[in-house]
């Protein structure tokens, strides 16, 4: 019986593919021509690693993992129809993935197959397609479901899957159904929980421009700074709640880099997840001492007042955070949450969630507190439907994204569709008040009216005092104590 889930699940993905106008093995054979394996060598011409990459230009420019070249003087991929080409350039890696962006050699002037980065971000339990290592995974396909949605500043936001890749099988192209490319595979050696970076990560401000020949890397002094995967390993970590591991790592992050204060910031976050509040404390000093201009220690530092409820001081951390970086999307949906619970002023808050929106298009929290203050405001279902759907695409798991859905239907007298929307709502978080109580007057107006009683008792229960007096008008006539007796 173990074996039918798999079989089941290849079943259904080829189907899918063959939905949208794509065979699942048209995509395999197209991808597979712009995926290979890097292999790394020392001066001695021993191996020092293999991991996986592959192309986006058809001029031979590349995406892999910047480790398998911290200890290597010398590259080569061999794509999967078995022909080897030589690393001529590194260009440039982002840090905090160790994503390392590299120019191949062309030795014929043939171009190179690539893929192309999808439009639309990957979301949660959807159905991928992995062009693992062929030494990891039968003839170097998987398929994966996407179990989490995550979001972290440094790599915005990512996905999580469980599945038993090595580390050959770091850098490869995750593809969805369309056959694009959607995210890059990446992860810790020894755990089943492996990271997807979102494509749109190509695009990123953070990419350090290196661009250095391959046989200049031996002489160059940073090496062994920029292409090392310890910062990148640590975000892992604390994605995946190993937040002492993740401390850990970050601190030999520092050594080789003792003046990095986002890193600080980073290592101050974890170290206040597993209770060192005292080490937390003096890192977001030594952040701000060595770069009094870093927003993550401030935007941390926030995140941190927010859990221990001290709301002013977080607002104080916020605004010295924007004052750093206007455009940086977490920030302004957090601040603008506090301020306008001050200030009420709804054409101000409107302005900065959609600047935030504009700024990230992934920040699902952007999209969900926009929603919110349009229903209740703005009077304009159309874009708070249109916001909350998104947001629950980039995170179906934000609390109360259900709740907003299912009023705005029920306000369309689309009441089956928000009752099933309430339904997910309270499976999300079963002490949501609203969420009873409005599932409540959508069953009453389709005629379940024991079930609105027994809502309203609940809602009541759980400080809706307005429940009690639908109670009192609405369930006359249904019979004493149902709702209380029927748990």
């Amino acid at each position: 019986m173990r074996l039918a889930y798999p079989i089941i699940f290849f079943i259904l993905f080829f189907c899918s593919f063959l939905v949208s106008g794509q065979s699942l093995m048209q995509t395999i054979e197209k991808t597979e021509k712009a995926v290979f394996e890097i292999t790394g060598y020392n001066n001695s011409g021993a191996q020092t690693g293999t991991s996986s990459g592959f192309f986006i230009s058809s001029d031979g420019l590349a995406i892999t993992v910047g480790a398998i070249l911290e200890k290597s003087d010398s590259a080569i991929i061999t794509t999967r129809n078995g022909r080897d080409y030589k690393i001529e350039r590194i260009i440039a890696t982002h840090p905090h993935s160790n994503l390392t962006l590299v120019k191949v050699q062309q030795t014929r002037q043939k171009d190179f197959s690539y893929l192309i980065p999808a439009k639309q971000s990957f979301k949660e339990f959807e159905e991928l397609l992995i062009f693992t290592h062929e030494q990891e995974t039968e003839q170097g396909t998987s398929l994966a479901r996407m179990s989490e949605i995550n979001y972290f500043p440094f790599i915005t936001r990512c996905g999580i899957i469980n599945a038993p890749y090595g580390t050959m099988s770091h850098g490869a192209p995750v593809i969805n159904q369309k056959g694009e490319l959607t995210g890059i595979l990446n992860g810790l050696s020894n755990d089943p929980q492996k990271i997807v970076y979102n494509s749109h990560l190509l695009n990123d401000t953070s990419w350090l421009t290196i661009n250095k020949r391959t046989s200049e890397l031996q002489f160059y002094p940073e090496k062994n700074i920029h292409l090392n995967s310890n910062l990148s390993q640590s975000v892992i970590q604390y994605l995946t709640g190993q937040y002492m591991e993740s401390a850990k790592t970050i601190s030999r992050h520092l050594k080789s880099c003792p003046n990095d204060a986002a890193a600080y910031s980073l290592r101050a976050i974890s170290r206040f997840r597993y209770k060192n509040s005292v080490g937390s404390r003096e890192d977001f000093q030594t952040a701000i001492s060595k770069n009094a201009d870093c927003h993550y220690a401030f935007y941390f530092k926030a995140l941190i007042n927010l859990d221990t409820n001290n709301p002013k001081e977080a607002q104080v951390n916020l605004d010295l955070c924007l004052s750093r970086m206007p455009t940086f999307t977490p920030a302004i949906v957090e601040a603008t949450k506090l301020k306008f619970n001050q200030n009420k002023d709804t054409r101000w808050a409107m302005e900065q969630y959609s600047k935030a929106v504009d700024n990230d298009s992934l920040y699902a929290d952007a999209y969900y507190e926009r929603a919110r203050l349009v229903l209740q405001y703005f009077n304009n279902t159309e874009l708070a439907s249109s916001d909350i759907n998104q947001a629950i695409y980039l995170n179906p798991n934000l609390a109360g994204v259900y709740s907003i859905r299912g009023t705005i239907k029920f306000s369309n007298e689309d009441f089956l569709d928000a009752i099933n929307d309430f339904n997910k709502a309270l499976e999300k978080d079963p002490e949501d008040v609203y969420a009873y109580f409005n599932r409540a007057v959508a069953q009453y107006n389709i005629g379940l009216k024991e079930n609105a009683c027994k809502d309203w008792q609940k809602a009541g229960e759980l400080g809706n005092y307005k429940a009690f007096r639908y109670i009192s008008r609405y369930c006359n006539e249904v019979r004493r104590g149902y709702y209380n007796n029927h748990p």
